[in-house]
């Protein structure tokens, strides 16, 4: 039964997630730049074009006795002055785009002005009070102008008094202020946006890009998912490869070291039986084939032990293993260290753990002296666990960390209920192979 990858499944979701909420701010980023871009564009082409009407219309017929008046639909030889031209413009945009609105706000309107809003509110006040310190940045605030209202963009930028200006506003009686200078700030121009409307239009557009990109990640997860367990079944097969090729060359062991010594090693035992009986004979031939016997049999015991050294006795550990040691050492020249093998625990295990972990030690021990070259090894079994610490060398770039007697090594844990380990013991040299019972403390 395959188990629920649970883990995996819920990054997905949390990916997933995180990446809707992204598409939502996204959205909303986008939303408000592209308002504040529109309402900047507004504005400013209001103040070109009243500058342009400023320039080239009034102040040319001024000169020709046309007069610029705010009551100018009174008299016919008269035209519109700037800002009720600027007025005008604002309104017919507003009936082409509703939602847009346009306010001039300043706290010097002449009398007659009844579209210019003062600074009665402390949000134009705040405005003012920025504009006046920097007139060529704009101001932009997002929010809702009263509890229950839409959401709105208020772009606010400087209404700036020009030269052309100033003559009639320092020299008409009906001025407020009579002291103008260019450059000086004479007004604020808003254009509000709702962003509402935009956002939920866009919102349509953004569910239809997040269902796709669900699906993708879906398609994504399917994949990944197939290809997992794909590679899971795979590996499943391959560690039952090993556990049947573990058993089968541990029972063909088994097989060779009976038939050794119930074959080889008694016709040997025969043979040194005829040859001692003839030994009143006095010939040297018959010592001297006495001894090749003799050293033949012993060879073939060791070799008997090396294969299967426990042979099903509960307490042979620890004398299989001295065994080994003494072996090694005078083979290989290296010392063997087995000082720290707890007597009392070795005792307890079980036949089982007693021959999985003696294959284990000499595993790591081959490994440590073939790959490594070490010249010291230690083998430390107490407390649920066991150790080979070695001088050697140890793994370059992680090289045999995942061999085949590394993977052989841990399923011989595996099959007990032990862990296991291996890495570098310091950073310079040396390795270290340690198998522990689940919930046992370490030897160290």
């Amino acid at each position: 039964m395959r188990r629920v990858p649970w883990p995996f499944i819920l990054a997905f979701l949390v990916a997933l997630f995180a990446i809707l909420c992204l598409l939502q701010s996204l959205r909303n980023k986008v939303v408000e730049e592209t308002a504040a871009y529109s309402a900047e564009i507004w504005s400013t082409q209001l103040k070109s074009i009243r500058e342009i009407y400023t320039k080239t219309v009034v102040n040319r017929v001024v000169k020709q006795g046309v007069a610029a008046s705010h009551d100018y639909e009174s008299n016919e030889l008269s035209i519109p002055l700037p800002f009720t031209f600027t007025t005008l413009l604002a309104r017919s945009l507003q009936d082409t785009h509703p939602e847009v609105q346009t306010s001039l706000i300043s706290p010097y309107p002449f009398p007659w002005n009844k579209q210019a809003h003062k600074l009665e509110s402390p949000d134009w006040k705040q405005t003012w009070l920025a504009l006046k310190k920097e007139p060529h940045y704009s101001r932009v605030v997002i929010g809702y102008d009263e509890p229950g209202h839409s959401l709105t963009l208020k772009h606010s930028s400087a209404d700036i008094m020009h030269q052309q200006c100033i003559s009639c506003h320092n020299s008409h009686p009906s001025s407020p202020k009579k002291d103008w200078k260019e450059g000086q700030l004479a007004g604020i121009l808003e254009v509000k946006i709702p962003l509402d409307s935009v956002l939920a239009k866009t919102g349509d557009y953004v569910m239809f890009f997040g269902g796709g990109i669900v699906i993708l990640f879906l398609c994504l997860f399917a994949v990944a998912y197939y290809f997992h367990y794909q590679l899971i079944s795979q590996s499943q097969q391959l560690i039952l490869l090993n556990q049947d090729l573990i058993m089968a060359s541990d029972f063909e062991r088994t097989k060779l070291s009976h038939q050794i010594h119930d074959g080889i090693a008694q016709l040997l035992t025969g043979a040194s039986f005829l040859l001692a009986a003839e030994k009143g004979r006095k010939d040297p031939l018959i010592d001297e084939v006495q001894q090749v016997i003799t050293k033949a049999l012993s060879q073939a015991r060791s070799l008997v032990k090396c294969m299967y050294p426990l042979d099903g006795v509960k307490n042979r550990l620890e004398t299989s293993l001295a065994e080994f040691a003494n072996t090694t050492m005078e083979q290989f020249s290296v010392r063997l260290d087995l000082s720290r093998v707890n007597h009392e625990f070795v005792h307890e295990l079980s036949p089982k753990e007693s021959a999985e972990l003696y294959f284990i030690c000499t595993e790591a021990v081959t490994n440590a002296i073939k790959h490594g070259h070490a010249k010291n090894i230690w083998i430390r079994i107490c407390d649920g666990s066991m150790s080979i610490y070695d001088d050697g060398s140890g793994f370059k770039d992680g090289k045999n960390l995942s061999g085949i007697g590394t993977r052989i090594m841990k399923y011989r844990a595996s099959v007990i209920g032990w862990s296991f380990g291996m890495g570098q013991r310091t950073p310079s040299n040396g390795t270290i192979v340690f198998c522990q019972r689940y919930k046992a403390a370490r030897c160290l």
